[in-house]
């Protein structure tokens, strides 16, 4: 009789709380994945160290870097540092200091963009000898990143 009761419990946890709706989730990540059917956000993934909570592991681990003090990407045009891609893309384009320079410069020639994406196609349709698609990928994301000697991966 304690089985019976203990899945019973356990069945009314993973209901669906939306009005006129039965649903019932066998686990509590299939009542998440519908609850967001609905319109919700759930944040499923909170800091132990302040109350930011984000609904994306991808957000937390960026959240992370900001009690760490991790700053891994790298102005092109000075010695500012910070903890995520954005504020760089705001520092460069928006702040004013770097007037018509661009965020990412290609190595190899004087091709230079905003974008990533472009770079990426720039390396693997104008350098065909050094890059392909996966390449090209690996090297855009570390375009932008500082070493932990403090100069940036592209300068090595």
């Amino acid at each position: 009789m304690e089985n019976a009761s203990a899945a019973a419990t356990t069945a009314c946890e993973r209901r669906c709380p939306h009005e006129q709706c039965g649903y019932v989730a066998t686990t509590t990540s299939q009542l998440i994945r519908h609850r967001r059917s609905h319109g919700e956000i759930i944040k499923t993934h909170s800091c132990a160290l302040c109350p930011f909570s984000s609904d994306q592991a991808s957000h937390m681990r960026r959240h992370a870097r900001c009690h760490a003090g991790h700053k891994p990407y790298a102005c092109p045009h000075c010695d500012f540092l910070c903890a995520s891609l954005e504020n760089l893309r705001k520092h460069v384009l928006r702040s004013g200091r770097h007037k018509g320079l661009y965020l990412y410069e290609c190595p190899h020639c004087k091709y230079q963009t905003n974008m990533a994406a472009e770079l990426r196609t720039h390396y693997v349709s104008t350098h065909t000898q050094k890059y392909d698609v996966k390449t090209a990928l690996e090297a855009v994301k570390k375009h932008l990143m500082k070493t932990t000697s403090g100069h940036k991966d592209s300068e090595k």
